[in-house]
């Protein structure tokens, strides 16, 4: 059913809402959880339990599957780009869905001596972002924009045990970025990914990992990486606002 191997036994409400979803892939997957709620004339909270009976955490997590479901199938998006899904991570933030994660994130980043952004492409953008940004807030930080070259400087350092890695990726799956944070994490570097899958090879080297649960884009040539960054942008300023406040209180 959709991007589960199983059948699953439907409620009459939810066969009514995997219908729609099924004979409007193309729209649902560009739809905010309150507008398909309206299209099915059900409730919002209706909709969150119909995603957990497919497995996923929430609204977000069920669009982002839908997305990669329908890529397979082929199917031709609606819209060129979904303004509504950065919306509705922002409010999943906003309600702190992202809480634990934050919170672990935030006691590693607390006891580093410095901090490694790593991304290529639009990921190495928002790297450098993240860099200007915690270097304002919180403390000495670094870009790694072309991580292969730079891995050679890292073996053997003593130090890497007080270096925290902030790598991200949409796709969790970037040959650079994975090969720089086993290096280093070797040494003893802690890790924090910022992906787009929450279960992907960057997750699985990570001491915390946050899923924005958004796809990669792609535009009508094939160019690559076109994903929008709003998302990582949002987590790196959460993050470094949450560290300077946590700083400023245990220096009151």
């Amino acid at each position: 059913m959709l991007f589960l191997d199983e059948e699953l036994t439907l409620s009459t409400t939810d066969r009514y809402i995997y219908d729609y979803v099924c004979k409007n892939l193309d729209r649902v997957v560009y739809m905010r959880v309150r507008e398909l709620a309206e299209a099915c004339s059900v409730s919002p909270s209706t909709v969150m339990r119909f995603c957990e009976r497919f497995g996923c955490k929430g609204y977000s997590e069920f669009r982002f599957r839908l997305q990669e479901y329908a890529a397979k199938r082929g199917v031709e998006a609606a819209q060129p780009y979904d303004v509504s899904a950065d919306i509705s991570f922002l409010e999943q933030m906003r309600r702190n869905v992202y809480e634990r994660e934050f919170s672990a994130a935030k006691a590693i980043i607390d006891t580093s001596d410095i901090l490694f952004f790593v991304g290529v492409g639009a990921s190495g953008i928002a790297a450098r972002y993240g860099q200007y940004y915690f270097s304002s807030f919180v403390g000495l930080s670094v870009a790694i924009t072309h991580p292969g070259d730079e891995l050679v400087r890292f073996r053997g350092n003593r130090r890497a045990g007080s270096i925290t890695v902030i790598a991200l990726s949409v796709s969790g799956e970037t040959g650079e970025v994975l090969d720089f944070v086993d290096e280093l994490r070797h040494e003893g570097a802690r890790v924090i990914s910022i992906t787009g899958p929450g279960s992907c090879s960057l997750a699985d080297r990570s001491d915390v990992s946050i899923a924005t649960h958004r796809s990669r884009g792609t535009t009508e040539r094939g160019v690559k990486d076109t994903s929008s960054q709003i998302p990582v942008l949002a987590i790196v300023e959460y993050l470094a606002r949450m560290c300077a406040v946590g700083a400023g209180e245990q220096g009151a």
